[in-house]
């Protein structure tokens, strides 16, 4: 494995109230759209946040602050061709308004914006209304998105109008969807899924091995065993902390390879910044001393926006090509939290 890379699937703008972005540090609690195991997107909300769930399968789920000012609808249907999006985003739209024309005065839709993203085409229309209960004015965004695993993900945001707390907060909440790969497999999160890190999607066949301690790898390989990724994050509080961490991985690494491998040898160190995060990626050769097969390696270290550390370690056989796509395919679904 010659290079790490760090690709995510990420919305781009899709309204004039809420709009869609990058992720946010300090993540809170994570929840997975329908299942943590099989995943079609993810969000993170803040930890006093409420969750209501959703009662049937490609229904709304709602997450709402602790005052009940914002609130925020996701949900998920499958789609199998343009007419079955045409008739899901139709049958959305007409029952949307119908739910709004019985809690709210004075509706007005904006303009409705289309775009793609990514190769994702997507749909945004923001409005205005009346509470009719309390008489307070509010601002909504509808969004919809073809995601890439063949689901249309459909998003209502409700806030109310001229607070740019709630909006900075419902934002913030925002940009944290993910969107994930068609069979998606099972979704792990590091250090736990109510406090991540950082996730990964591994296929439903391999096998983990948890970390033992804090800080400690966790361990995911392919049902034959010829695919071996090591996974961690360590927390940094400062430069001289990461250079200290890098150091002292590196050197427990090279312990490690000389115990179980002969002829290693390491490739060019690679810098450089990814989404303003900086990486360094060393691959490398070597000889499974038990089999004698020969390996490849790759060690990867980031620099997280949430202040941690994350280390990578992949194992494949050398000139293994599946094994490689394999590997990458699930280094792509790295996300920083």
């Amino acid at each position: 494995m010659k290079s790490i890379l760090f690709q995510s699937f990420r919305f781009v703008a899709l309204a004039s109230s809420l709009a869609l972005g990058t992720q946010i540090a300090d993540a809170g609690t994570l929840i997975a759209y329908p299942t943590v195991d099989e995943p079609i997107f993810t969000i993170i909300v803040p930890d006093d946040w409420e969750l209501e769930a959703a009662e049937e399968e490609q229904d709304f789920f709602l997450v709402a602050s602790p005052s009940g000012s914002i609130e925020m609808y996701f949900r998920a249907m499958e789609i199998a061709s343009e007419d079955d999006a045409v008739a899901a985003y139709d049958e959305a739209i007409e029952g949307g308004v119908e739910w709004l024309d019985e809690h709210y005065d004075d509706v007005e839709f904006g303009e409705v914006t289309e775009g793609e993203h990514e190769g994702m085409p997507y749909v945004s229309i923001p409005g205005t209304g009346v509470f009719t209960e309390s008489g307070e004015e509010v601002v909504f965004t509808i969004a919809f998105i073809f995601l890439e695993n063949g689901t249309l993900a459909e998003f209502w945001g409700i806030i109310p109008a001229g607070d740019q707390d709630a909006l900075a907060t419902a934002q913030a909440v925002l940009d944290t969807f993910e969107g994930k790969i068609a069979d998606a497999g099972t979704l792990i999160a590091y250090p736990t899924v109510d406090e991540p890190i950082f996730t990964i999607i591994v296929p439903d066949d391999w096998e983990l091995e948890a970390a033992e301690e804090e800080q400690d790898f966790f361990l995911v390989a392919s049902p034959s065993g010829s695919i071996e990724m090591y996974f961690r994050a360590m927390e940094i509080a400062s430069e001289d902390d990461a250079v200290a961490a890098y150091d002292e991985a590196i050197e427990g690494g090279v312990e490690w390879l000389d115990e179980h491998y002969d002829d290693v040898e390491f490739g060019e160190v690679t810098e450089g910044e990814h989404e303003g995060m900086p990486y360094v990626s060393i691959p490398g050769t070597g000889v499974f001393t038990e089999s004698g097969e020969e390996v490849v390696f790759t060690i990867a270290f980031i620099f997280l926006e949430n202040g941690t550390l994350a280390e990578f370690w992949g194992i494949i056989p050398a000139g293994d090509q599946d094994a490689l796509a394999t590997a990458q395919a699930v280094l792509d679904t790295f996300e920083g939290k």
